[in-house]
């Protein structure tokens, strides 16, 4: 799907709108069902950039803002159209509600955005990025999320309003007390997983934030059975429950970023953080399929693939559980910020400063405990720690394109054992 020039003129001048205040925003914006950001005018790529950067930034900071968010009740009215019956979680941005569409009779998911000026930036840039994907999305076969309408409630909240969806995964993890999900809701989500990466790469669209709580399940119904693998820890005293329909959707393209975009040097959360983003050596859409391949391990394990909160650190646990990094990608990163990760041999060899670079012997302690991807699987699973492996290559440039990942043998199995 090649963008033509005329849409990438729209985007950018809409890009570059959104970055001007809340007070402005609202003025342009009437209360409901907005047609978002129509500005014309190609703005200069400078100043696109610098806007940009700013609106990063800020929401890189917005952290330090009090949170406040918007007060509802059931069945109070947002704008004339939705109905609020129940309240579906918060976020940082804002709240969630379960509303009832009364035009078309159904029920819908809308995100309420705070007050805050960067916020509602964010929102605009995110309902953008989501009116691209949709309109390119004819089929609704891309498993990205559909943004259905978008609104300001009393000029002052952003509304996103989106098709009602499940649990996430991150849920029902959780749910299940870390037990992990069966392979072959794994490997369902692996492919759901790749047609979206591959819909995005048509569209030059990297999302830049995977994780199982941005991967939500399309249906509800759960049904209790055993657990997928055995373990010492289980608590039988817990229930099983497996979704019904392993159906999920990709949510939250709020730091969604187009090729031609403004890159922020660092995206992710961190666990699910590529190298080449540590090391700061520029990245681009192949930093999903790495955050991807930690996903699908994580529903194998029911614990994160790299748990640590150090960038060293971080570097130390990839080469333990993946492979050396590649001496190029050390090279270019010499000539960085991440010039302080790394160290010289008495050869001259560049290689990660470690051990003498741990921050202290628990960090020493942590990476000597990981283990290669194959000691984490079941004999009968290593297939899985194939996959894996082969989408979690260090070097980007050797992460395979989702369309060539969906034709490993993992996806020929006619059916997993319990």
């Amino acid at each position: 799907m090649i963008e033509s020039s005329r849409h990438k003129q729209e985007r950018r001048s809409r890009r570059d709108a959104a970055g001007s205040s809340s007070k402005k925003l609202q003025q342009q914006l009437p209360h409901s069902h907005l047609p978002l950001l129509q500005q014309e005018q190609q703005p200069p790529p400078a100043a696109q950039q610098a806007a940009r950067k700013s609106l990063k930034k800020q929401n890189k900071d917005s952290s330090r803002d009090e949170i406040t968010h918007f007060s509802w009740q059931p069945g109070m009215w947002l704008s004339d159209r939705y109905r609020v019956l129940a309240k579906l979680g918060d976020g940082t941005f804002g709240r969630v509600l379960r509303c009832a569409d009364v035009r078309l009779q159904t029920q819908v998911a809308i995100k309420v955005v705070r007050d805050v000026s960067r916020y509602t930036a964010a929102a605009q840039i995110e309902a953008d990025i989501l009116r691209e994907v949709n309109r390119k999305d004819r089929r609704r076969e891309s498993r990205c999320v559909s943004l259905l309408d978008a609104f300001m409630h009393h000029q002052k909240h952003m509304c996103l309003v989106f098709e009602c969806l499940g649990k996430s995964l991150y849920d029902v993890l959780a749910e299940n007390k870390y037990r992990g999900f069966y392979m072959e809701d794994i490997v369902q989500v692996a492919k759901q997983g790749l047609t979206a990466l591959a819909f995005m790469r048509d569209c030059k669209l990297a999302h830049t934030d995977l994780k199982p709580e941005n991967i939500l399940l399309q249906g509800e119904e759960m049904y209790e059975t055993r657990p997928p693998r055995p373990s010492e820890e289980d608590d039988n005293s817990v229930p099983y429950l497996r979704p019904d329909s392993m159906q999920v959707k990709i949510i939250d393209f709020g730091s969604a970023t187009f090729e031609d975009d403004y890159h922020s040097s660092l995206i992710n959360t961190r666990q699910y953080r590529a190298p080449e983003v540590i090391l700061d050596i520029g990245w681009d859409m192949a930093s999903d399929m790495w955050s991807l391949g930690c996903i699908l391990m994580e529903l194998y394990t029911g614990d994160v693939l790299f748990r640590t909160h150090e960038h060293l650190e971080h570097l130390a646990m990839m080469e333990r559980i993946v492979e050396p990094f590649p001496v190029e990608m050390l090279q270019k990163a010499q000539r960085g910020a991440g010039k302080g990760y790394l160290a010289t041999d008495s050869r001259g060899s560049v290689r990660l400063k470690w051990p003498e670079g741990a921050a202290s012997q628990g960090s020493l302690d942590r990476v000597k405990n990981c283990v290669p991807l194959e000691s984490l699987v079941l004999p009968q699973d290593r297939l899985l720690a194939d996959f894996v492996r082969f989408i979690l290559q260090i070097n980007p440039k050797k992460r395979p394109e989702p369309e060539e990942a969906l034709r490993h043998p993992i996806f020929s199995v006619p059916k997993w054992g319990r």
